[in-house]
């Protein structure tokens, strides 16, 4: 372990050396899994009711016949001297930044040296920069034609030339993203090899899933050993040559294993994704601010009503993604009746106890109040500490979490405990690490 502004941190070795570690590479003591449906290339088409199921099509010929052109060394003689950029992140920042890298850097660059280097928190290794850009355009990358006649037959409009999102990704072993969605999607290894996880529309992977922003190695470890068979995503591991199909929805993040072909160190695909996506039954409510539901408070409080009712009504489903309907629940109830508003947040977070911007919401509320001297926050607050500090504590790479562990002790006069968290919350905006 090492210590950081008062703070323990787990101690890694230099990752170049380990490869990708047990935790990532294997899944029960195996390397090689799916519980996706695996096809193999060359079907006839497919009937159109495996739009809505993830599949696997092994080694597609024409992917292969790639290889030899989209060697590293190929690529870089073929970006040589160029101008040429590419966007870069990591698996939390991807996934904030809408599906592309946010920073931009030269990609003859990136190739040389910038891929095999990343991100450490202390002597922790996170993780490699991954190259994930929708204006990528690398000589002999395979285009839409190549998608395979038993996807493009029946999804043909979602993936023509001008309707799908073209990104290409290009990254070493331990570089990922992390839990998103998008339309359907078809994605193409020509090199490396993959570890995919996937929950069905209308669920959400727990501890993240909507405002989330884990890092899907943090997610790995401590959100993944703690669920229960029922609560685990689909997982498959695919290799050069392979399709991976995803449905509309679905909410998925993939890391990059070690490499096992003729590019040392190098994972290069390509994806195509339909620009359509099926609104959420949630959809009503994701657009609603605190400071909407305020707004509507003095002008129009039967509105207000009207929303609360619905998102209850939503609630009492007892469906397993509601995230929106459950935050806009709370902010009706801040106006309406706040004895209770606790309440519909406190639940959620008994559900789903690592999903920290859920825990943020109340926070931020109770530290407010208790700022005012509101001695019913401060109970409140004094109450939820013990409960709620294990997982923040553990969940030492969020900013909101370090937020809400340095305003509660502030809030009952710990100010050298909160200092440390303050510290932490500074310490991580300055490395980048913003989730």
């Amino acid at each position: 372990m090492v210590r950081m502004r008062g703070l323990l941190l787990p101690c890694a070795a230099a990752w170049q050396s380990l490869g990708a570690p047990d935790f990532l590479a294997l899944r029960d003591g195996q390397k090689d899994f799916s519980d996706l449906p695996c096809l193999e290339d060359g079907l006839e088409p497919l009937d159109a009711e495996w739009a809505q199921r993830p599949f696997v099509l092994r080694k597609c010929r024409g992917l292969l016949d790639r290889q030899a052109d989209l060697e590293r060394e190929a690529l870089l003689e073929a970006v040589s001297g160029t101008q040429q950029e590419v966007r870069v992140g990591y698996s939390w920042s991807i996934a904030q930044n809408r599906g592309e890298g946010p920073r931009k850097m030269p990609l003859e660059d990136y190739l040389r040296h910038e891929m095999q280097t990343g991100l450490y928190d202390g002597e922790t290794f996170l993780e490699p920069k991954y190259a994930f850009d929708m204006g990528l355009k690398l000589p002999g990358m395979p285009g839409r034609e190549a998608i395979p006649k038993a996807i493009r037959d029946w999804n043909a409009s979602s993936f023509s030339a001008d309707q799908a999102v073209t990104l290409q990704m290009l990254g070493a072993a331990r570089s990922a993203v992390g839990w998103h969605s998008h339309g359907a999607s078809v994605q193409m290894t020509i090199f490396g090899r993959k570890r995919w996880f996937l929950y069905p529309r209308g669920q959400y992977p727990w501890g993240d899933g909507p405002g989330g922003g884990f890092s899907l190695t943090d997610w790995l470890q401590l959100v993944y050993p703690t669920l229960p068979e029922e609560q685990r995503p689909l997982e498959c591991v695919v290799e050069a040559g392979d399709v991976v199909y995803v449905p509309d929805g679905w909410y998925h993040a993939v890391v990059n294993l070690a490499d096992t072909v003729a590019a040392p160190g190098c994972h290069l695909e390509v994806s195509f994704q339909s620009p359509q996506m099926a609104l959420e039954p949630q959809e009503a409510f994701k657009a609603m601010s605190l400071q909407m539901v305020q707004g509507l408070w003095q002008e129009h409080p039967d509105q207000v009503k009207e929303i609360a009712e619905a998102a209850a009504a939503y609630l009492d489903q007892g469906l397993t993604n509601d995230l929106h309907a459950r935050r806009v629940l709370f902010y009706c109830l801040m106006q309406m009746d706040p004895d209770k508003a606790d309440k519909v947040i406190l639940e959620g977070v008994a559900r789903d106890p690592f999903h920290v911007p859920l825990q943020f919401e109340l926070a931020t509320w109770l530290a407010a109040r208790a700022k005012e001297d509101d001695a019913s926050a401060l109970r409140r607050i004094r109450q939820l500490l013990p409960q709620w500090e294990p997982q923040l504590i553990a969940n030492l790479r969020n900013q909101k979490a370090m937020w809400i562990l340095n305003k509660f002790h502030r809030a009952l006069g710990d100010e050298q405990t909160a200092d440390r968290y303050f510290d932490r919350l500074v310490e991580l905006n300055e490395k980048g690490i913003d989730r």
